[in-house]
């Protein structure tokens, strides 16, 4: 993506884009001169300039006989940027507080969206009080995620992860969890890998991670689903556990890679 597109989705026009690449690219300019450098004509340009010189993104040095222009760097830019961002979120959150919320707990809702995923499982995971179980791959953790779980493990007697990694290392940072081991024949199965989390028993949340730009993912306060999606996750701790503790045994008789014990239907 070029410079002047991730410009316009940080509220610049095309061509205030323009004007402040182009001083950034040849310095203090005159308004002639940064009409001459840019192409833009200058019936349009000094509009343009006094809309930036409003929002702080360019600095003036007036003369009796010239005006020059400077471009605010773009490491500034960037403080300024998020510094409006914060007043403006800040803003919106204190009007948005006179909103009453509806609360539609039964509802099975849809997100698209990878980061918009990952807010609504911190959300859950941070309000989760009596017990809370996750399935989640090393791919998807992060260390605030990572933190965020380990605070809940220490929190809650009642808390199961479930870890997947395709390498099986499991390096991941958390204080405990339940090696899958069969991530490979899952994969087959699903195509993509998942993140499910489950917290008190009621809030259930599901998400099918096909790339880190698009997933297909539903939560709920169904608490018949909750209990469904509870259970499934406790099945597979159970297995875990039995494996580990008789894992030659079931080698002896399943074979290496246990794919005897997946045939149910023999």
């Amino acid at each position: 993506m070029s410079l002047i597109n991730k410009l316009k989705e940080m509220n610049f026009s095309e061509v205030e884009a323009k004007i402040y690449i182009t001083l950034l690219k040849y310095g203090k300019s005159t308004g002639y001169e940064i009409s001459k450098y840019s192409g833009i004509s200058r019936s349009k340009i000094y509009n343009h300039i006094e809309t930036l010189m409003s929002r702080g993104v360019l600095e003036l040095y007036s003369t009796e006989k010239v005006n020059l222009y400077k471009a605010i760097s773009p490491e500034e830019l960037v403080k300024l940027s998020r510094k409006s961002l914060d007043n403006t979120l800040n803003s919106f959150e204190e009007l948005a507080k006179n909103i009453p919320l509806i609360d539609d707990a039964e509802g099975i809702w849809e997100l698209q969206d990878y980061n918009s995923l990952f807010m609504k499982i911190e959300e859950v995971i941070l309000n989760a009080k009596a017990s809370l179980y996750i399935q989640i791959w090393t791919d998807d953790l992060n260390d605030e995620l990572t933190g965020l779980i380990n605070k809940k493990i220490d929190e809650i007697s009642k808390s199961v992860v479930i870890l997947y990694d395709k390498d099986q290392k499991y390096k991941s940072g958390l204080k405990k969890f339940f090696a899958h081991g069969f991530e490979m024949e899952r994969l087959e199965d699903m195509s993509h890998r998942w993140i499910t989390v489950i917290a008190d028993d009621e809030i259930f949340l599901y998400g099918g991670i096909i790339s880190d730009s698009e997933v297909s993912a539903m939560y709920t306060k169904n608490k018949f689903l909750s209990f469904f999606a509870k259970e499934y996750v406790q099945h597979d701790a159970y297995c875990l556990k039995l494996i580990d503790k008789f894992h030659d045994e079931i080698v002896e008789e399943y074979g290496e890679d246990m794919k005897g014990i997946r045939d149910i239907y023999s």
